[in-house]
């Protein structure tokens, strides 16, 4: 009752008499899912002119608005969420506007679409501004998707302009995979780069007389990084692990041998990792070392996994230094900051440089929410109580400034309408640019609405942006007072935080339902134990239900597993039986001879790594929330041993 009262109390000119029928608001969804946009809007506009424009909003972003209601939209609401795909969405709006209306959308942002460039061209051009408009044109013909008919329409108009760039497309096309599009150029670009391009798209596709096309080739361009690659594509598919091993290494030499370092680097991530597990290590540090990447999330991963091998299988300290340095500079989450630090603390200690040693290890403790930010703390001897882990208290949200921004009062009509994604998509938009004292305010906005799940969304933006909030990214769901016997409120929270986020109603793509993502089959073997009847609709929607049958299955993994988090969490991830196959090859984590954290980073599944990491963080979080004792053992002994 306290969400409703607050909801609508908050609400502009609400008869508390209406809490109890639907809202307008909630009719305008219904319509605009009817595709029916002027009812939609109508029924939005009685709840007032915020309510309004978030119909308007989705108009635009399913590119059925007009020119004129696009510009002033922009203009009334530049600081709410989505405007980038908005503007993309609109621009074919602009076919028929004004050369003025046009360049006014335009003068912020390029186009994101080839039909929005010409739109953009053919303005400037009747304001008499050609040079700009022969730019706007090249810049999309080197970097946009379009249609064979949009591409037609550049060529009629502007062939002069875009000759000599056709085979530099041809090339950004077959990096980027564009596949339909490249077939679409052969014909404008000379035989010899017709004749690489059949051959990459026969070997990416795995068409057959791939041989027959390469050798028609011409010599020039038999090495061309662009083939070469293709050939790598096409090896690794085959199952031709050696050959595909030896063009990667050939071709990694620079930057400039790779051709477009981004698409070797996933597959170079993979391929180095599966190196590390069949023991080949000096090949596994040379893939992950030689990405030539400059930024992005690759760029890290793969400078972290060099600086890892390096230091654990190579004995080379100093390799490893540089790495995790180089890691740190792509970096900013705390998650990965404390990861960084710590590895890099260990490097500097095996080459004897015990006070950089130190400093390192104190900055990976300073968040001592991560997984290794707690292994940090205990290098460092620090002892981390309940304070440590998250503030007891908030200040009331009344005292907030950002009450009277739109984008606040849109999130309080959409929490009203039950459209709670929605509005947490645009509450966390507006966290970040909020300073950090005002993200605790929205934080206790969310804690009185009861909105666990924006809470840990709320913290993961910040985190994000390197910001640190470990009230709201470890929320509290009132789940742990539903766990059956055998497990603990504390590891619940922790798995559905990591599941889902506490999202009722969620499904997998696997099929797994619910906050706590349960396997039907899992879920009727619970519930036949438990003495309830299974539905499946229950086990999506009634987070109570859902909450007994994945504890109950946590109870069973917790038994089978001796308690032990690493395995339990892994088992609830990635399912028994391939966690029985990794304590067979890597070893058992129960085993106190047995290094934990490298069996946990030698985990084969990346979502199963980061799964085990997460959870074991959380649980001297949670317990610390729910009035325990955050480490009633060192963490380090909590991940060898009985977590509960």
């Amino acid at each position: 009752m306290l969400r409703v009262f607050l909801i609508f109390l908050l609400l502009p000119a609400t008869s508390f008499a209406l809490i109890d029928v639907p809202r307008p608001f909630s009719q305008a969804f219904t319509a605009m899912a009817a595709e029916k946009w002027d009812l939609a809007l109508r029924f939005a506009a009685k709840e007032g002119p915020v309510a309004r424009d978030v119909i308007e909003w989705h108009l635009h972003r399913a590119g059925k608005g007009t020119a004129p209601a696009a510009l002033s939209f922009l203009k009334r609401r530049p600081d709410w969420p989505g405007l980038p795909y908005l503007r993309k969405n609109a621009e074919a709006s602009f076919a028929d506007a004004s050369p003025e209306q046009v360049l006014a959308f335009f003068q912020q942002t390029a186009a994101q679409t080839a039909q929005g460039a010409l739109i953009h061209a053919r303005a400037l051009e009747a304001m008499n501004r050609p040079e700009t408009a022969t730019l706007v044109v090249q810049d999309a013909w080197l970097g946009l998707s379009m249609s064979k008919a949009v591409q037609a329409r550049f060529l009629t108009r502007y062939q002069a302009d875009l000759s000599g760039l056709h085979v530099s497309r041809l090339r950004w096309l077959l990096w980027h995979n564009h596949i339909s599009q490249a077939r679409n150029m052969l014909a404008l670009v000379p035989k010899p780069e017709a004749a690489l391009a059949r051959a990459w798209l026969a070997l990416v596709q795995q068409k057959p007389g791939v041989d027959g096309l390469i050798a028609r080739v011409p010599k020039s361009l038999q090495s061309d990084p662009l083939l070469v690659h293709a050939r790598f594509i096409w090896r690794a598919r085959k199952g031709r692990a050696d050959a595909a091993l030896a063009l990667i290494l050939e071709q990694s030499s620079s930057a400039k041998t790779l051709g477009y370092p981004p698409a070797w680097a996933e597959r170079r991530r993979r391929l180095a990792r599966d190196l590390l597990r069949k023991g080949a290590y000096e090949t596994a540090y040379k893939i992950a070392a030689q990405h030539h990447l400059s930024a992005g999330s690759k760029k890290a991963e793969l400078d972290w996994l060099a600086g890892y091998t390096a230091l654990k299988f190579l004995a080379k300290p100093a390799a490893a230094e540089k790495h995790f340095s180089d890691f740190l500079t792509s970096v900013e989450t705390p998650i990965s900051l404390a990861r960084g630090h710590y590895w890099l603390a260990l490097a500097q200690s095996q080459m004897g440089r015990n006070q950089a040693m130190a400093a390192s290890i104190k900055r990976a403790a300073s968040y001592p929410t991560t997984f290794y930010g707690l292994l940090s703390a205990e290098l460092a001897g620090r002892v981390l109580n309940a304070p440590d882990f998250v503030r007891s208290s908030l200040p009331d949200w009344r005292g907030a400034s950002f009450q009277g921004r739109s984008v606040f009062q849109a999130s309080i009509v959409l929490f009203a309408a039950q459209q709670d994604l929605l509005a947490e998509r645009f509450l966390t938009h507006m966290a970040e640019t909020l300073p950090d004292p005002q993200i605790l305010y929205l934080a206790d906005f969310l804690e009185e609405l009861e909105k666990p799940r924006v809470l840990v969304m709320l913290g993961k933006r910040a985190a994000s942006q390197g910001r640190y909030f470990p009230r709201p990214t470890f929320a509290l769901h009132p789940l742990s007072e539903r766990v059956v016997a055998g497990t603990s409120g504390e590891l619940a929270l922790a798995i559905a935080r990591q599941e889902t986020e506490f999202r009722t109603g969620a499904v997998s793509s696997v099929g797994a339902l619910g906050m706590m993502q349960v396997m039907p089959r899992t879920g009727r073997e619970m519930a036949r134990k438990l003495g309830l009847r299974y539905r499946s609709a229950r086990a999506r929607d009634d987070w109570p239900y859902n909450a007994r049958l994945g504890s109950a299955y946590l109870a069973e993994l917790n038994k089978k597993y001796d308690g032990n988090i690493v395995l339990v969490a892994a088992a609830y991830n990635a399912g028994p039986g391939r966690v029985d196959a990794w304590i067979r090859t890597l070893g058992d984590p129960r085993n106190p001879q047995q290094d934990t954290v490298h069996w946990i980073e030698m985990i084969p599944f990346q979502e199963t790594r980061n799964y085990v990491m997460r959870v074991t963080e959380s649980l001297p979080v949670y317990r610390a929330r729910l009035g325990k004792t955050p480490l009633p053992q060192a963490f380090l002994t909590q991940l060898s041993g009985d977590s509960f």
